[in-house]
């Protein structure tokens, strides 16, 4: 079973920083240049029906320093973006986990995050939103996760992406069971990142972000209407 996106996603506000998205990115550069940001080309081709991999392990885990470490205990670090739906300024994308073989597990559910904003082809992002994983049987909550990818001009994958997204470190804690010997704040704590309060008040939750995430054309098939319940 796949133990995670626990390296995802995050609320930017309630980190103190400011991230900037591409588009932002873009102009923030051209202010500071004489002859402004090479345009990058938009999308020219469908993509609807297209289904992306991308692979954790290449990419960057840039917070909580050290977190990248976690892979290890993941069966599949492979991940699945689709798009189900394309329209003029919005795509309709849904994403899936991976078994230990690295195709579409049937027993996760498939997330929905329908009516991305794609009015600043070539890139997409989905704004803040809960995004409930089911991790060796245990719900583990991404809290007002974000994601944005730089869609390829042909749609054949996408580049520069990231995510960013808030974890209670308790979740974890029942998901992973005995794959970890202490509590995953504990763990955090003695890599230099220390867990904040939740809304509870208990110091246990903390924040994640994914860096230079890469996907290229999955080249299997992709079932969006997966139903899991039939599996333990």
């Amino acid at each position: 079973m796949l133990a995670l996106p626990l390296i995802v996603l995050v609320g930017c506000g309630t980190l103190g920083l400011s991230f900037l998205t591409g588009k932002d990115k873009e102009a923030d550069e051209g202010e500071h240049s004489d002859t402004g940001p090479e345009a990058l080309p938009p999308v020219d081709a469908a993509v609807e029906g297209r289904t992306w991999m991308a692979d954790l392990a290449q990419a960057t885990v840039s917070e909580p320093e050290g977190l990248g470490a976690f892979l290890a205990l993941m069966d599949s670090t492979a991940v699945l973006f689709h798009i189900d739906e394309e329209y003029d300024d919005t795509i309709d994308l849904v994403f899936a986990l991976t078994g230990a073989d690295g195709h579409q597990d049937p027993c996760q559910p498939v997330l929905d995050f329908s009516g991305a904003d794609f009015s600043g082809n070539p890139w997409l992002l989905v704004e803040r939103t809960d995004v409930d994983l089911t991790i060796n049987g245990q719900q583990v909550t991404l809290m007002d996760a974000q994601l944005e990818l730089r869609i390829q001009p042909y749609g054949q994958g996408f580049l520069e992406g990231w995510m960013v997204a808030e974890i209670d470190g308790r979740e974890l804690d029942d998901a992973l069971g005995d794959r970890i010997q202490s509590t995953v704040c504990d763990l955090l704590d003695a890599l230099g990142t220390e867990c904040h309060a939740c809304s509870d008040s208990s110091e246990s939750c903390f924040f994640v972000r994914i860096e230079d995430l890469e996907g290229a054309d999955y080249g299997g098939p992709f079932d969006p209407d997966v139903d899991p319940s039939a599996c333990n």
